[in-house]
């Protein structure tokens, strides 16, 4: 799921993923956006398992 939060700013939500593929998958994210010159972005994390809090996670 791919929330925008506002102007330019998204939140993924990954359901059933694990913290070790979330991982994973941010090296990836940040591997492709290291070899693209004019593309630049920030990246945040955050892993909870059960119950969430949306706001709490953003």
């Amino acid at each position: 799921m791919i929330y925008c939060a506002g102007g330019d700013e998204f939140v993924v939500f990954c359901p059933g993923i694990s913290e070790k593929k979330l991982a994973q998958q941010v090296r990836q994210l940040r591997s492709l956006a290291d070899n693209t010159h004019d593309v630049s972005f920030a990246v945040g994390t955050a892993y909870v398992q059960g119950d969430y809090d949306i706001c709490k996670a953003m």
